[in-house]
């Protein structure tokens, strides 16, 4: 329930369970009607939908969790990072956060490979849409890099000069520099 009020829903997991039941109880009483009526139609249909829904249900469950833990890693990765290149970079001139940079392409990495597993839980062929997905995630990793590159140039010297003097020992906190 937390995980999908960040993204804007409203969800109430026993009343949803409640509808979902509710409405299988209907389609059930529905088919039963039909079938003693001697509608041939709803017994084919229920026959054809019955194997699929194990895989409709393991998809959902895929979603769901792979989504929470998509969340998780994330904010592991944000959280991690944030201490380490952060305040390197801040003391570097840089003012963005550079640990929700990296913890955003991961979490949507995740959320696409979450989302092609369900597919190939549902039975789609994975062929032209693995290609497909890879092709954008290149795209993605390409935009991030020409990003970073554009972002990191104009501190890029000032990131080396305070490795390098934080590292040979030249300079102490509080010397002057002329």
């Amino acid at each position: 329930e937390r995980e999908a009020k960040k993204f804007g829903f409203a969800v109430d997991l026993i009343s949803l369970g409640s509808r979902i039941l509710k409405y299988l109880i209907y389609l059930v009483a529905v088919l039963m009607a039909m079938d003693v009526l001697g509608v041939r139609a709803a017994s084919l249909f229920l026959e054809a939908l019955i194997p699929f829904l194990p895989q409709v249900f393991a998809a959902i469950l895929i979603l769901l969790f792979g989504t929470v833990i998509a969340e998780i890693i994330a904010d592991f990765i944000k959280f991690g990072l944030r201490d380490r290149i952060d305040d390197a970079a801040k003391e570097a001139g840089v003012s963005q956060s550079l640990s929700t940079l990296v913890a955003s392409f991961v979490r949507y990495f995740l959320y696409l490979f979450v989302f092609l597993t369900a597919l190939l839980q549902l039975g789609f062929q994975a062929g032209a849409l693995i290609e497909t997905l890879v092709f954008l995630v290149l795209i993605f990793a390409g935009v991030i890099a020409i990003v970073f590159i554009l972002f990191v140039k104009g501190h890029l010297h000032n990131l080396s000069s305070w490795l390098y003097l934080r590292n040979s020992g030249e300079l102490n906190a509080g010397d002057d520099v002329a």
